[in-house]
């Protein structure tokens, strides 16, 4: 709680009550009770989604399953599992539902797949029959991406993308999963799949979210609006407040919804 309110105190000063009132009322407390009628799902959504979401580590699920079984009397074991479980059923309540409200789930799946890893290491025969194939389902899934890469994006996100150097990343995780699968042991596998992930995540942050910038963030937008206004002035915004404004001007901004407010 300190540092989300240490966050909260220096987000107050540097975007005043407007930007922590729609912050917390809007887009925390109205969200979980009425969604705003965005990404309406059912309740079961997050059970799908997050195994999605755990890619590439997705096929080591059921090995991590099976682990935290085998190993459920294990305090760490249970906090984990606690962990994922309250997180799920919290966010599985209300309508409004997206992938990265499980975010914070992450560290506690993080530390059960790597202790179902180490139980492989240990020498659970169970558990490494159930990771060498879910860890080799990586390299079909890069696979499967480098297709898409190769094919063209410009379909699938209504815009030109190069994607030369995504493409290339991919290849090298397709070799290095193949040099993985090739030893077929768990450690290979799992020294491939991390090696592999970070370059392709490496060169996808770097390379192509770069590219969807001018179109996506509003910071171009923001500066050109500092720029344009005569010395002294005040920046205001008309219509639905959106806190992103506010970040990227790096100001207070006067608002309004009607066009008389900013006569004066």
């Amino acid at each position: 709680a300190v540092p989300v309110a240490a966050w909260l105190a220096a987000a107050t000063v540097s975007g005043g009550r407007e930007y922590v009132e729609t912050l917390l009322g809007k887009h925390v407390v109205k969200r979980y009770f009425d969604s705003l009628g965005d990404h309406n799902h059912p309740f079961w959504y997050f059970f799908a989604d997050t195994p999605k979401q755990m890619a590439p580590w997705t096929g080591l699920l059921p090995a991590m399953i099976l682990f935290a079984r085998a190993t459920w009397r294990d305090r760490g074991v249970r906090f984990a599992v606690t962990w994922i479980a309250c997180m799920l059923l919290f966010f599985s309540y209300p309508p409004g539902k997206r992938g990265v409200y499980m975010l914070p789930a992450f560290p506690a799946i993080a530390l059960l797949a790597a202790s179902a890893l180490e139980a492989v290491a240990a020498g659970h025969e169970r558990i490494r029959k159930l990771a060498l194939p879910g860890l080799a389902l990586v390299a079909v899934l890069f696979v499967a991406v480098l297709g898409v890469m190769t094919r063209g994006t410009e379909k699938l996100l209504g815009m030109r993308i190069d994607t030369v150097w995504m493409q290339r990343a991919l290849g090298f995780g397709v070799v290095a999963m193949g040099a993985g699968v090739w030893y077929w042991t768990v450690k290979a596998l799992a020294r491939a799949v991390v090696v592999s992930t970070a370059a392709v995540f490496l060169v996808f942050y770097a390379s192509v979210l770069g590219q969807l910038d001018p179109v996506k963030s509003s910071r171009a937008f923001c500066r050109q609006g500092v720029l344009l206004r005569n010395p002294g002035e005040p920046l205001g915004y008309f219509g639905d407040y959106l806190e992103q404004y506010t970040l990227f001007s790096g100001e207070n901004l006067l608002l309004g919804k009607k066009s008389g407010e900013f006569a004066e």
